[in-house]
């Protein structure tokens, strides 16, 4: 009964709204079908979108298109969807984050971290791209991440998702680089710069759990361990 009230709302703003702005309800529209399982519907709902949005907003299209076939199952026409959004005219940060998303979803790895290069630098003033390479970067070891987050802060200084992949890297006691003075100098300016982000937070509660309780517990056999070595 609400499902079909919705339908029935949609179906007077497609009528009552501007014609430039019709794919946006399309849009909705599908997203509602595709939650209620009816998948087949959203699909024609997303293509009747994509037939009559503007160039701007394409790839705000195509994402959702991509994002219902990979749902759907068939990831391949998901990538090649995505693929297209990245080389149309008017390529949106969010389709970057998409693809390398969708490439790490299927275990390739450097395929990911090829887009995210590329994407950094198309987008270079976009933190949540940069934030992302930082993460990929994980396994070739904290040197690899350290340059990537030395070239985003360089680009993007005022974004707290970067401040936060570099609070990661502190906070990680099985590098060199762990070093829990740093990481809260680095929390301090994410929660600053981008207080909306919400890994920021979980990161400084992982921050107090390591100064409350882990350090208190490791120091006296950290020190006895130097004693030993010296």
């Amino acid at each position: 009964e609400k499902l079909s009230r919705c339908r029935r709302c949609f179906a007077r703003t497609v009528l009552a709204c501007p014609p430039n702005l019709c794919w946006k309800v399309w849009l909705a529209g599908g997203r509602m079908e595709l939650i209620a399982g009816r998948v087949d519907v959203a699909r024609k709902l997303f293509l009747r979108a994509y037939d009559v949005v503007p160039e701007k907003g394409r790839s705000a299209v195509l994402l959702e298109c991509a994002r219902l076939e990979e749902f759907d199952g068939d990831t391949e026409l998901a990538q090649a969807i995505l693929c297209k959004a990245r080389h149309s005219g008017n390529s949106d940060w969010k389709v970057w984050i998409e693809s390398v998303s969708i490439e790490m979803r299927n275990g390739k790895r450097e395929r990911a971290i090829h887009l995210s290069r590329i994407a950094v630098a198309i987008h270079p003033c976009t933190g949540r791209l940069w934030a992302s390479l930082i993460q990929l970067l994980q396994p070739d070891g904290e040197y690899s991440q350290h340059e990537a987050l030395k070239s985003a802060l360089r680009a993007v200084p005022k974004s707290g998702e970067v401040w936060c992949e570099g609070a990661r890297i502190h906070l990680n006691p099985l590098v060199p680089t762990f070093d829990l003075n740093k990481a809260s100098q680095h929390l301090s300016f994410a929660t600053k710069f981008t207080p909306q982000y919400g890994d920021s937070f979980i990161e400084a509660l992982r921050l107090e759990l390591l100064n409350r309780w882990i350090v208190k517990i490791a120091l006296p056999f950290i020190n006895q361990l130097e004693r030993h070595l010296l």
